[in-house]
């Protein structure tokens, strides 16, 4: 069983994160671990969770943040589902099965690396370097003839070729921004002159997903949206709005919106930036566990795990919402997904949009969802 880091100090904890009371922090871990035999059960015999590394990736990646440290059955879990993501490695240094299971290069390598960043093993050095290397090259600016006028620009997609999304984007950045605290990684690609992520670009894609007219001129004007993001800027996957011109305009939701809170909290905004206090007033009006607020049931688990990682990384114990009202993310949070946790020790959504039938993927996130809000 391992017990040390092998890399140079890693920190991708918030320092803020403050630790459940005693009582509820045991009803977390027993959820937490009883999600985690049953993902265990459905491990398959070459180390993977339905032979797709992204969702291998996310599996792993919930053993490794297990509570207490890696068991010996735990430690087997993640060196196999490792073993899987390793032999997925492609000669570009991207991470993914390819067609019918998983045609989305970059999707699964950003997962993929978030796992090998979080194993912190340093025969994972090569992989983690190539994979950085992928998706920093995959961003769309003027190496592909793209101009800052494209709305295209600065962001990323679920392939090289294919148009940029806010989740693609999102998931790249938060990789990306963990590979980063690896100090050995980030030294080495200082020596060799690797190529790094461009951030102001990042921003600026980002932008024209963002519901504020002061940076996006193609922002709803609606009062309800005005802060929150959508999912791309020429197309949406939520709802829309007609005005009496028949100006279109994408509709803000939860799942997106968290997506950007934490993309621009990751590319280096302070809290006080417009930005962002524009991203927590909308989060601060739609505050709710219930669902994915504009979606319904829709991607309601994307939505906790991306709410978990997005409040986290702004630090604070406590959000207020627009009413006046205090609220302790952490064990609203804990206290949700223990409550939507089934007989069976699994999580599922009744609606199945964006693959949510499917509890093996919904028990990861929900499972990756509660560690966070657990704290340390």
């Amino acid at each position: 069983m391992r017990t040390t880091a092998v890399f140079a100090p890693l920190v991708i904890a918030s320092l803020a994160a403050l630790a459940l009371d005693i009582s509820l922090r045991q009803e977390a871990d027993r959820a937490i671990a009883r999600g985690l035999d049953y993902l265990a059960q459905k491990q398959e015999a070459d180390g993977s969770w339905h032979k797709h590394p992204a969702i291998t990736g996310l599996a792993t990646l919930a053993f490794l943040k297990a509570p207490g440290g890696l068991t010996p059955d735990y430690e087997r879990r993640v060196e196999a589902g490792l073993k899987f993501i390793l032999a997925n490695v492609k000669p570009d240094g991207a991470i993914y099965g390819g067609a019918p299971l998983d045609p989305y290069p970059n999707y699964s390598t950003s997962i993929c690396l978030m796992t090998l960043v979080a194993a912190n093993r340093p025969e994972h050095a090569d992989a983690i370097r190539k994979a950085r290397s992928f998706l920093v090259q995959s961003q769309f600016d003027e190496s592909e003839d793209v101009l800052k006028s494209d709305p295209r620009y600065g962001g990323i997609g679920y392939g090289r070729s294919e148009r940029p999304d806010l989740s693609n984007t999102s998931f790249a950045l938060e990789a990306l921004h963990m590979a980063e605290q690896i100090q050995a990684i980030k030294a080495s690609d200082t020596e060799q002159k690797l190529p790094r992520l461009h951030w102001e670009k990042a921003l600026a894609f980002l932008a024209r997903c963002q519901n504020l007219p002061s940076v996006n001129p193609n922002a709803s004007l609606s009062a309800d949206d005005r802060g929150g993001f959508y999912y791309a800027p020429t197309e949406t996957r939520g709802p829309t709005t007609t005005n009496a011109n028949n100006r279109v305009s994408f509709r803000s939701y939860g799942s997106m919106t968290y997506a950007g809170f934490k993309s621009l909290l990751y590319a280096g905004l302070k809290k006080d930036d417009p930005r962002t206090q524009a991203a927590l007033g909308w989060i601060r009006k739609n505050w709710t566990f219930a669902e994915n607020p504009g979606m319904g049931k829709e991607g309601h688990y994307y939505y906790l795990h991306a709410m978990a990682k997005a409040l986290d990384a702004y630090g604070e114990a406590t959000i207020v919402d627009d009413k006046g009202v205090a609220h302790d993310w952490r064990e609203e949070m804990t206290r949700a997904l223990l409550n939507f946790q089934k007989e069976g020790a699994f999580w599922v959504n009744e609606a199945g949009r964006w693959q949510e039938s499917d509890p093996v993927l919904v028990t990861a996130y929900a499972v990756l969802a509660l560690e966070i809000a657990r704290g340390k």
